[in-house]
């Protein structure tokens, strides 16, 4: 690209930037990059439907007060795709919150994600949901999450020693508080990312020398810890309030666990303790040990016994031989 070619491209950009110029004060609180990603984004749409609907998006964007330019872009990103089909097939009037709502979110993801991958539609759902229901004050029903076709291979023991030593080998106390909690509660009492996101000091207790965590959530219960993993959660909550979350990390609304997989990209190890390899490592090891199905359910905050089926290929086989005598009606 020529230099002449490249100040026409840097002036029709500032000048497509100057468009709704009135937005930037109006927002005074919106950072520099931010205002740059929001005035700028231009999607691959009709110029009649961007056009329609652009300063609309713009406004969204801004009072959703993205705080990363990953954030700021994929707002953009996603409300330009959604808002100008709606406004091609509907003709609604750009208005945020007859934008936003229930009845629009899930009538696009019907009829224009069809072909989208379930992860790409559950993605869209929980983006946009956040904004109807940060506009309007009224939940709004989440896709179901993504059905991933198997589980993650468990650690073998020889890895989960190599999590440990990188848990509490990091370079500050904040960050070994962090790693403690993540490997801990993963491997510990197989909870996802999303249960450790939202665990708090409090909701660990000692009950007769045997450590518990309550996990709440759509499925509330208290799950017993491997004892193994006792002095790593220990380290993690140790001399905390119990208001303060286990994990601290700055957490997006949309997405919390995203916090725990960008400290893990932050800080890796020699064996990267994803939480879910430490999860399948749990549910695999209480498979092995015989844990009865129902209370490994329960625990694991499964729905039903069928989310087992996954992790069954990791588990040892047991020869039938062996338990003829439990067949026979011998007592467990």
């Amino acid at each position: 690209m020529t230099d002449n070619e490249n100040r026409r491209l840097i002036d029709n950009l500032e000048a497509y930037s100057r468009e709704h110029s009135d937005l930037r004060h109006t927002h005074p609180d919106a950072p520099e990059w931010a205002w740059r990603v929001i005035s700028r984004y231009r999607p691959l749409k009709s110029p009649v439907q961007w056009h329609a609907v652009r300063r609309m998006v713009m406004t969204v964007a801004l009072e959703m007060k993205p705080t990363t330019w990953e954030q700021a872009r994929r707002l953009m990103s996603m409300t330009g795709r959604y808002a100008p089909w709606l406004w091609s097939i509907k003709g609604i009037e750009p208005e945020p919150r007859r934008y936003f709502n229930e009845a629009n979110i899930w009538y696009y993801v019907e009829r224009a994600l069809g072909k989208h991958s379930e992860s790409y539609r559950w993605g869209t759902v929980r983006q946009l949901g956040i904004i109807a229901e940060r506009l309007n004050g009224k939940s709004v029903k989440r896709h179901a999450a993504p059905n991933l076709a198997g589980a993650s291979r468990p650690f073998k023991q020889a890895e989960l020693a190599a999590v440990h030593s990188w848990a509490i080998s990091l370079s500050t106390d904040l960050k070994i508080r962090n790693a403690c909690a993540i490997v801990s509660l993963g491997a510990g009492a197989g909870l996802s990312s999303a249960a450790i996101a939202a665990a708090a000091v409090g909701d660990v207790e000692v009950i007769a020398g045997n450590t518990w965590v309550r996990v709440g959530g759509a499925r509330p219960r208290k799950v017993p810890v491997l004892s193994p993993w006792d002095t790593t959660l220990e380290r993690a909550v140790s001399g905390r309030a119990a208001s303060e979350l286990l994990f601290q990390g700055y957490r997006l609304e949309e997405y919390p666990p995203r916090a725990i997989q960008t400290f893990l990209t932050e800080h890796p190890g020699r064996v990267r303790p994803t939480v879910s390899r430490l999860r399948t490592s749990w549910i695999v090891r209480h498979l092995n040990n015989g844990v009865p199905v129902a209370a490994l359910v329960q625990a694991a905050g499964l729905a039903h016994a069928g989310g087992l089926e996954k992790y069954l290929a990791f588990s040892e086989q047991p020869d039938l031989d062996d338990c003829a005598a439990l067949f026979f009606g011998a007592e467990l």
